[in-house]
């Protein structure tokens, strides 16, 4: 490999040096490509000693440790580990050689057999053990320790608390692009969307996300949802991520499912340079005609070119319809297939003898265009049925950029600059068509454009004092912003009696347009300290954390001055609001939004802790306890009105509380493979700021109306968790765990039922969650040990590279309420709960050719999607049986192709009342994509 790169670069030199002679092409070009063709192939020729590389992590506790010797025996060659516990050793001749690891007060473990090869760089992370534990040097063969997965196990080791996570070495055996598809290879963890995730089955208000320990929300353009969209970051770029299930005073108090923290590479260990191309059919919406806006000339980047902005101030009724463009008809487009490509790159380089630098960046960008089926089927307030049919057509663009720097000095200090930035565009047209409560023919149509913007930027730094008793300092500053617009806003309803039929035409009444913006920027500052103590370490620490939102509308109705000109409401769509038909007598604009709309919120944050993380032994039985607390003091202000005033009164809701979170996390390590886990914790659940505002929005994606609750409470939660965890073999995991979740003022949605679904947000006073969860992942590689021969043998042979994964969570919830209806108090389940869910997943890697397939299943049982004004309006979402399919193939080095089809049985979402009576149904299709990668 390496000879025919310096024979390429040496003919392209010649080549161009040929070239230049004949053609006198211009020096600055030569030297240009030159400089390219030595920058990218320069690693490769540089390349011709091999490079070891890992890192050290104490065995009882998994913590990293700073300051160990890796020695290459034989050699002059060794290193010392840095401040993340990682050590490099650079230009070490190939052969097989014996690495001795020491450190202080631990035992020495030398690992035998490592076989270092020409170019390539070995990864070898090694546990080493106190000697307080075990005095004598330790000799294991190197093939024990790769097989072992060092670094994984010391990541399940080295968790305070209980959870579950995916590292760097599993996800490159794995086919997965970003870390939504890794995501879903992790135990209790289910993907909604392919982007939102739901923890034990509880749904995302209930979780929480940190990029690089920096806490970040929705990156949809659904302002409503408390999630981070996983699909935005590469998997080639992720140094592990890690569901915590129970907390520790050093994390975020405001999560009670989970806590899902991704950690991108910060220094690669060598450069890597990835491209990835794919397409995908829907069977619903590509090579389809679907119904779009106009549209505008920046649509494909996710932003309007200016097409839709707001109208111009000082207008009256008249001259304002005037001048607003005349865009409410659609056009018919067939929709191509969906495209998406993205390009990663990361690497490191010395800075002198010690210091280091390394950065990793990314790029991706994606389209896709979407038809969803609808059918509702609902009862108003007065009993009366209304059923409707319609579609809604969307073309949507994704994309977003990574860029992290690290710097690292004297092994002791990291600087790291870190920022993320992500745009979203959806142009989306909705239609239904049915009978209203008024018995009359209806017909909607809907036309919008979502656009967002979410930018995350964090400096932050490490440093290791060794005058200072090994005291560690950590600390970071980050700033987040983000901006959502919704112009022009187009709704039309059209009417007829339920009598008539074509071609008696329907009529249009009072359409609306709206413009929208809402801005929201963070500002976050944390300080943390930790002093080592013999073998336990104490921590403490500090957060401020300061947000800000800003939401304004703009919303107009077209009036007919002269009822008797209501000709004009049953022209075409395209001539009705033509210019000309505005002004005395005709159509004139008049804006309706009032005090209710805007809002404006805050919240400050100010939270300390204190934990201690004690390692000890107990008649020889090793134990590790984590405790401490954390005390969080926030308040949130959400300027709005007064919701029990019919004349808009200016109310500022005001969520204030301090709460002390005490969490304890005891750790039984029964033996090297095996863990007994207990844990109490203090957690709570905050409102929103849009949950907390009055405002009245009609939500055309679930096509129910939305407002906020300015009287909600935060949610308190005291947590119970055991689990036992088996780690057999390689890759292999088996854990029973049981979870007990006291909640006090429960945050949940409410349904109120009135000439249109509307949905709201409520406090429920009392409630519990319990429920237990068994997980699993079995390889059969047991089967190459099998002593049979012959064609058997082969057989065994071959299906040793079968594995199995799954998951299984029972959870049983009690909300305690009292019936509106019949006053009588009960207990219901509680809102978004799953009862069950089931995930399962089958690989298989063809030995010869390397096929990876993988198949998943998943399923969850019926749950309640919204809480009825009566408990017979209770809503429930359907049981969904969703199967997944990938196959793998590498084409040549570095080349790969992926197949995928997504919800195999295009299932449809269903909704329900209690009863089982229908409420809503939705059909996405099934999804079929095909995408090519290569990788340098």
């Amino acid at each position: 490999m390496n000879v025919f790169i310096r024979l390429q670069l040496n003919n392209q030199a010649r080549s161009i040096t040929h070239y230049g002679v004949r053609t006198e092409m211009n020096k600055n070009i030569k030297c240009f490509v030159f400089a390219v063709l030595v920058v990218f192939t320069a690693p490769v020729l540089s390349a011709q000693d091999g490079t070891l590389a890992g890192k050290i992590h104490d065995e009882q506790s998994g913590e990293e440790l700073v300051g160990a010797n890796v020695l290459v025996q034989g050699t002059t060659l060794g290193a010392t580990t840095d401040i993340d516990g990682k050590y490099v050793v650079k230009n070490i001749p190939p052969g097989v050689y014996s690495i001795r690891i020491s450190y202080v007060g631990y035992a020495v473990k030398t690992i035998t057999g490592v076989n270092v090869k020409t170019g390539e760089t070995l990864s070898l992370d090694a546990n080493i053990a106190s000697a307080a534990v075990t005095a004598e040097e330790v000799v294991v063969t190197a093939e024990r320790v790769l097989s072992n997965e060092a670094a994984i196990l010391a990541q399940r080791k080295k968790a305070a608390g209980i959870g579950d996570g995916i590292s760097q070495e599993q996800i490159k055996r794995t086919p997965d692009a970003t870390s939504s598809d890794a995501l879903k290879r992790v135990t209790g963890v289910s993907i909604v969307d392919n982007k939102f995730v739901f923890i034990r089955g509880i749904t995302d208000r209930y979780n929480g996300t940190t990029l690089n320990g920096v806490s970040v929300t929705s990156t949809d353009t659904d302002t409503d949802k408390k999630s981070f969209s996983f699909d935005m970051v590469p998997a080639n770029l992720l140094e592990n991520m890690v569901v915590t299930k129970t907390s520790t005073p050093d994390l975020p108090g405001d999560f009670t499912g989970g806590l899902v923290q991704i950690n991108t590479l910060d220094f690669p260990d060598r450069r890597t340079i990835r491209f990835s191309f794919s397409t995908s059919y829907n069977t619903l919406s590509n090579l389809t005609p679907l119904q779009m806006s106009e549209g505008g000339g920046r649509d494909w980047l996710g932003f309007d070119d200016g097409s839709r902005s707001e109208p111009q101030k000082g207008l009256n009724g008249y001259d304002l319809g005037k001048t607003l463009p005349n865009s409410w008809s659609q056009r018919n487009k067939r929709a191509p297939l969906n495209l998406s490509f993205s390009f990663a790159m990361g690497d490191k380089m010395n800075i002198g003898e010690e210091d280091l630098f390394g950065y990793v960046t990314s790029l991706s960008y994606r389209t896709g265009y979407q038809r969803t089926e609808n059918r509702l089927d609902y009862v108003t307030t007065g009993g009366i049925p209304v059923f409707q049919d319609g579609i809604r057509d969307q073309y949507s663009v994704l994309w977003g950029a990574i860029v992290d720097m690290n710097f690292r000095f004297s092994g002791l200090h990291k600087i790291s600059i870190q920022n993320s930035f992500n745009q979203t565009g959806e142009d989306k047209v909705s239609r239904l068509n049915g009978v209203d409560e008024n018995e009359q023919n209806l017909k909607t149509e809907v036309t919008e454009w979502d656009q967002r913007s979410m930018y995350v930027g964090k400096v932050s730094g490490e440093h290791i004092l060794p005058d200072v008793a090994g005291l560690g300092v950590h600390w970071h500053a980050s700033y987040a912003t983000s901006n959502a617009k919704e112009p022009d806003r187009r709704t039309s309803i059209y009417t007829r009696n339920i009598f008539y039929s074509d071609p008696y035409p329907f009529s249009t009444s009072t359409p609306q347009r709206s413009w929208s913006t809402l801005k929201e920027q963070t500002q976050n500052f944390g300080l943390d300290f930790s002093l080592p103590l013999f073998d336990a370490k104490f921590k403490f620490g500090g957060l401020y954390e300061k947000k800000d939102r800003d939401y304004n509308i703009q919303f107009y109705v077209t009036e007919l001055e002269n009822p008797s000109n209501n000709q004009l409401w049953i022209q075409p769509i395209d001539s009705i609001y033509r210019p000309e038909n505005f002004g005395p007598g005709k159509f004139a604009m008049e804006r309706l939004d009032n005090e209710r709309d805007p809002y404006t919120g805050e919240q400050e944050l100010i939270a300390a802790y204190a934990m201690l993380d004690l390692p000890f032994t107990v008649f020889a039985e090793d134990f590790r306890l984590v405790g401490g607390a954390r005390v969080e003091n926030s308040e949130q202000l959400v300027h709005t009105v007064d919701p029990e005033i019919s004349e808009p009164t200016p109310f500022t809701a005001r969520v204030k509380n301090i709460d002390v979170l005490p969490s304890v996390n005891l750790t039984y390590i029964m033996n090297g493979i095996t863990n007994l886990r207990f844990a109490y914790t203090n957690s709570v659940n905050r409102p929103e700021f849009r949950e907390l505002a009055s405002f009245y929005y009609y939500d055309y994606n679930v096509y129910e109306g939305v407002f906020g609750n300015p009287n909600l409470k935060r949610a308190y939660v005291r947590n119970y968790d055991a689990r036992l965890e088996l780690f057999p073999d390689v890759g292999e995991l088996f854990a029973i765990s049981y979870f007990h979740k006291e909640l006090q003022d429960a945050i949940e949605q409410r349904l109120v039922i009135s000439s249109n679904p509307e949905r709201t947000w409520f406090n429920s006073p009392k409630g519990q969650n319990h429920g237990w969860e068994i997980e699993f992942r079995k390889s059969f590689g047991f089967l190459r040990t099998l002593e049979y021969e012959g064609v058997l043998g082969d057989i065994l042979s071959y299906f040793s590279n079968l594995a199995i994964t799954g998951n299984y969570t029972r959870v049983f919830s009690e909300i305690e309420f009292v019936d509106e209806r019949t006053l009588v108090a009960g207990t219901r389940e509680m809102q978004g709960q799953s009862p069950w869910m089931l995930n399962l997943s089958l690989s298989f890697r063809e030995p010869n050719i390397g096929t990876s397939v993988n198949m998943l299943y998943s399923s969850f049982g019926r749950r309640l999607d919204a809480v009825g004004d009566y408990t017979y309006l209770d809503v429930f979402e359907e049981p969904r049986n969703v199967i997944d399919l990938s196959v793998t193939q590498p084409v040549m080095e570095g080349l790969e192709m992926k197949f995928t089809v997504k919800d195999l049985t295009a299932s449809e979402k269903s909704f329900t009342y209690r009863d089982g009576a229908k409420y809503k149904k939705l059909n996405y299709g099934r999804t079929f994509s095909l995408q090519a990668s290569f990788a340098l």
